[in-house]
């Protein structure tokens, strides 16, 4: 038996060998192949100059094999060479128009370069193709929200807050959604949409100075000038915990944010009331928590 395997891998090497040597595309395969291999081989090492000489001679062998371009582009990328990169990608896709590798790979290079709304284009085709991916949801949404923030558009807006919604109903342990989704509401103008989500950012994250900072600023836009102070209290709280060499600052902030309020300020809206009650309600809830636990180590 041994002895017939190994009749079969001369012959199978004398077969390569001949076909190699009579046929040059057979051989131009066999060596990209062999290229390929090495590249990939010391672009996993880190070896990224040796890795761009092998990809390139891999080329000879496969020259329309998107798969190539890709690591090159990689390569690239992975030398602060955002141009080379990109023009590699759109090669990759060029050669294989139908590449979601490439094409998340050149909407990356785009977004990088600040290209945002090129970037978005190719964001919603891959979304248009997989439209069960909630993390394409969350990269057009982003997009979206990043040229609502640089061109104060509220088409923008809209169509963030639509894409981020679908992420933080799938994903609510999302916080970067949650945040993005606020703030977008915030920017238009919705300050009691922007309240319930800020609200909820605020109770399920106590610690965080930004949600609760948020939060008071939505409620003084919302004229609760003595819940927003409140909120700001909190704000300076967890920065004296979090960020201590920052606690000078954050205290003059609430203050201002106590000096706003007013004895002629009207009630505060139900909005503001139902945030407030259900912020209450879990704080309370979280206190009753830590309080047994501290009876059961006693």
């Amino acid at each position: 038996m041994f002895f017939l395997r190994l009749l079969f891998l001369v012959l199978m090497f004398t077969i390569i060998g001949l076909m190699v040597m009579f046929f040059p595309r057979v051989k131009s395969i066999t060596t990209g192949t062999y290229h390929f291999i090495q590249g990939q081989y010391e672009y996993d090492r880190g070896h990224l100059p040796e890795a761009r000489q092998d990809f390139e001679l891999a080329l000879r062998g496969y020259p329309d094999l998107a798969t190539v371009f890709i690591r090159l582009g990689d390569i690239e990328r992975a030398l602060k060479h955002p141009n080379d990169a990109l023009s590699y990608y759109q090669k990759a896709l060029d050669v294989n128009p139908k590449s979601k590798e490439a094409m998340h790979r050149l909407a990356e290079s785009e977004e990088k370069l600040g290209r945002l709304r090129l970037a978005l284009g190719i964001y919603a085709d891959l979304l248009k193709a997989d439209p069960k991916n909630i993390d394409l949801w969350r990269k057009v949404g982003t997009m979206y929200y990043k040229l609502g923030k640089e061109h104060s558009t509220m088409e923008d807006y809209d169509q963030a807050i639509t894409h981020l919604l679908n992420v933080v109903a799938k994903e609510p342990e999302d916080m970067g959604s949650r945040f993005k989704l606020a703030e977008s509401y915030f920017n238009q103008e919705r300050y009691t949409k922007a309240l319930g989500v800020y609200c909820d950012l605020a109770i399920d994250n106590p610690q965080s100075a930004e949600a609760l900072y948020s939060l008071a600023v939505t409620l003084a836009h919302l004229k609760a000038h003595k819940e927003a102070a409140e909120m700001m209290v909190r704000a300076t709280e967890a920065v004296e915990v979090t960020q201590p060499e920052l606690s000078q600052p954050w205290a003059a902030i609430a203050i201002k944010f106590q000096q706003a309020q007013s004895p002629t300020d009207k009630e505060p809206p139900k909005a503001v009331t139902a945030c407030m009650d259900k912020y209450h309600t879990a704080e309370e809830k979280r206190d009753k928590e830590a309080a047994a636990e501290a009876a059961t180590e006693e």
